[in-house]
């Protein structure tokens, strides 16, 4: 191969590199994964906090939701439309398909089941993908928000419902930031952990699961330090 081939080679891949690092990670979203070896296992409360469990519901559609406290519950916001929308606030719930039932796990039947009444906050973009909403009636357990910025290399885990299974649990992995609003990981899931929180090792919510990005082979989702409707309640102190 001559010098100039060998040069030519060489960009087009050094570009196809770069194209690979900057796609932005929700436009790249495939179904979830397992990424090497299977490690989910099943989560009950004799193995975890019953507040973590009974916190954890799952939508009529199969999205998994964590309520966060006063009635406000989070998933993600492809859950609530398939199409890319911007930023929307105060909307309706329209459908029950976003009925949700809590703390299904191995170990015992739904303990509450709840309607959404009203969206809060939601948008699914390049940016970001998360959608805030009301419940009724309330959990009365529930996962605090960790609003500060999350760090690289931090341990995480999600519990979720893969393909509506039963509560499991990812167990731990490592935070890997991507871009700004985007972290990565190789936490395991499958269909059905879209909207999942992922907690820190003190179980303090820091993003929300979105999915598989075939792009980088990691599963990933949106931080939660910069959702529009959280840097509000860090300036105010309080949930809207």
């Amino acid at each position: 191969m001559s010098w100039k081939k060998s040069l030519t080679v060489l960009k087009s891949l050094l570009l196809l590199c770069f194209i690979c690092t900057q796609t932005p990670f929700l436009l790249a979203l495939e179904k979830d994964r397992i990424i090497g070896e299977n490690d989910l296992q099943p989560a009950g409360k004799s193995k975890f906090p019953a507040q973590i469990i009974d916190s954890i519901g799952i939508l009529a559609i199969g999205c998994t939701v964590t309520h966060i406290g006063g009635g406000i519950a989070i998933t993600a916001g492809h859950c609530f439309s398939d199409k890319e929308t911007r930023l929307r606030r105060n909307l309706p719930c329209r459908s029950d398909n976003y009925d949700v039932q809590w703390g299904v796990n191995h170990e015992q039947d739904p303990t509450l089941e709840s309607h959404c009444v009203k969206i809060l906050e939601t948008e699914f973009s390049e940016n970001f993908d998360y959608a805030i909403f009301k419940v009724d009636p309330s959990p009365k357990s529930s996962i605090a928000v960790n609003l500060a910025q999350a760090v690289s290399g931090s341990k995480i885990s999600i519990f979720s419902h893969p393909d509506s299974r039963p509560l499991e649990w990812s167990q731990f992995c490592a935070l890997e930031p991507f871009q700004p609003n985007q972290i990565q990981y190789e936490c395991d899931t499958e269909a059905g952990s879209s909207g999942a929180a992922v907690l820190d090792k003190n179980w303090g919510v820091v993003a929300i699961h979105n999915g598989y990005s075939p792009v980088h082979n990691k599963n990933g989702g949106t931080l939660i330090a910069n959702i529009p409707y959280f840097k509000r309640v860090r300036k105010t102190g309080r949930m809207l």
